[in-house]
């Protein structure tokens, strides 16, 4: 019995030890294939020069958390190198259209390369000068940028660059900037060989440098509301082309004010509240009407600016300022979904007017609120599979779905943009783009057009469904009551 008990035990030993040994080895192989990824923003000490003709530029990238990485290299690069601290030469290797930096345990390297500068070009505008690490899905990683440039090719020519500026610096024989950038992959530098006097006025919270200082005179009240020390820098030139990054803005010398106010609002608001993607960043163009609060842009972007200004109270306009003005040290990304919740925040209504208007060739669909209240007839809810809604402070109901969940039957005639709507040998017509209706084969003026599309769905308002319909709608806090 005990021979027994004692092999059976041996067994139970030789399938534990096993046991633990397999989940030791997986552990092992796991932990063999895990791969590091960049959590936190690279940190990038940049030194630029020009003269003789180039860009001379050295870039310091530390905190590297990954063991190698996708690199963009800029066009036209020249005397490309890249070594580690060590001095030891990185192995560098085309990877489809960019290159791949093997890292392994190194958390920093420096590369050196030249950009050429053409004699003859008065201005130039450079957005893709910098080395740039890569996500394995080709997303720009953001950076920490530190960056000065000495100016020793001509001391006349001006730099800006979209970022904060620390040191501005004139001596004998060459101008020096030196600008920080946080939580970034965007870091557009400008240069001018044109005469442009700087305005002070709005220091510190805009730089301006002028072609025409007078024309920069009647910037509106709004710019006390952009927080100090902002960064933002505006440029007036020659060129007929507007460039536009954030903190950056390049405009004509003969561009109205009005439009160049629209653009330093945009350039702020694309730092301030990056977008989530490209995809989404037209939408930051409505944006400034509310700031400004004018209608702004064209056909979308003014058809959006418009429903804001006209249908906002001063109270949500004011809340939604605030947070738009507000900083964002966190490098937190907005999607439209955030613009949508702010704003329902703001009025203390729930809204959805950026994501519906989300495609800028979409038509644009107005600002409307969600009411969430419960809608009865009698003793029963109507309302399960639909809300009502509250737009210029009235509530709309969508007609197809109220109507024939009270015991109206309605009839669509899409082609004529007709509603026919019967119940006990009454009937009533309505045409989604008349000001009249048809009760009774008999034509009644109005003085709006009963019916309004709202995105997908056609909307009547209490006040037609009580004059027209003859139907008592009653608002109470726990519910709309029709009657």
């Amino acid at each position: 019995m005990i021979k027994r008990v004692m092999i059976v035990l041996f067994i139970l030993l030789v399938i534990i030890s096993s046991l633990i040994g397999y989940q030791w080895l997986m552990y092992e192989f796991q932990g063999e294939q895990t791969v590091k990824v960049q959590e936190a923003p690279i940190e990038m000490i940049v030194s630029i020069v020009h003269k003789d003709g180039k860009l001379k530029i050295t870039e310091s990238a530390s905190n590297l958390q990954q063991s190698s990485f996708l690199v963009k290299v800029p066009l036209d690069v020249e005397d490309f190198q890249c070594v580690f601290d060590n001095e030891q030469q990185c192995t560098v290797k085309k990877d489809g259209v960019f290159y791949r930096i093997d890292v392994g345990n190194e958390t920093s390297l420096t590369v050196t390369y030249e950009l050429p500068v053409a004699s003859n070009v008065t201005s130039i505008w450079l957005d893709d000068w910098s080395i740039k690490f890569l996500s394995d899905n080709d997303e720009e990683l953001l950076a920490n940028y530190n960056v000065t440039l000495s100016e020793e090719e001509n001391k006349t020519i001006t730099w800006a660059a979209g970022a904060q500026r620390r040191a501005e610096v004139e001596k004998e024989n060459l101008s020096y900037y030196a600008w920080t950038k946080n939580g970034t992959s965007v870091f557009p530098i400008y240069m001018t060989k044109s005469s442009i006097e700087k305005i002070s006025e709005y220091e510190p919270t805009l730089s301006i440098y002028a072609l025409h200082p007078d024309s920069f005179t009647n910037i509106g009240e709004w710019i006390t509301q952009l927080p100090e020390q902002g960064g933002l820098t505006v440029i007036q030139s020659n060129n007929d082309k507007v460039y536009m990054a954030p903190h950056l803005v390049v405009v004509p010398y003969n561009l109205e004010v009005k439009k160049v106010e629209e653009y330093i609002v945009q350039s702020y608001l694309l730092y301030s509240k990056q977008p989530e993607t490209q995809g989404i960043a037209w939408v930051w163009e409505v944006l400034p009407a509310i700031i400004l609060d004018r209608p702004v842009g064209n056909k979308k972007v003014y058809e959006m600016s418009v429903e804001l200004i006209e249908n906002l109270s001063q109270e949500t306009k004011q809340s939604f300022i605030e947070w738009l003005l507000s900083g964002n040290d966190k490098g937190e990304l907005i999607e439209l979904v955030d613009l949508d919740r702010i704003l329902s925040n703001a009025s203390h209504l729930e809204t959805d007017f950026f994501e519906k208007n989300g495609t800028i060739d979409g038509v644009t669909v107005p600002l409307y609120y969600y009411d969430n209240r419960p809608v009865y007839h009698g003793n029963k809810v109507i309302s399960e599979n639909w809300r009502a809604i509250e737009r210029n402070q009235s509530i709309h109901f969508p007609l197809l779905e109220m109507m024939e969940s009270i015991g109206f039957s309605v009839t669509v005639f899409p082609e004529d943009e007709l509603y026919l709507i019967t119940k006990g040998g009454n009937s009533w017509r309505f045409y989604l783009n008349e000001t009249y209706f048809i009760y009774n084969q008999e034509d009644y003026g109005l003085t709006q057009k009963p019916l309004e599309r709202l995105g997908d769905r056609v909307f009547i308002s209490e006040k037609w469904v009580e004059e027209l319909l003859r139907i008592e709608v009653i608002k109470r806090d726990d519910g709309i009551y029709l009657r």
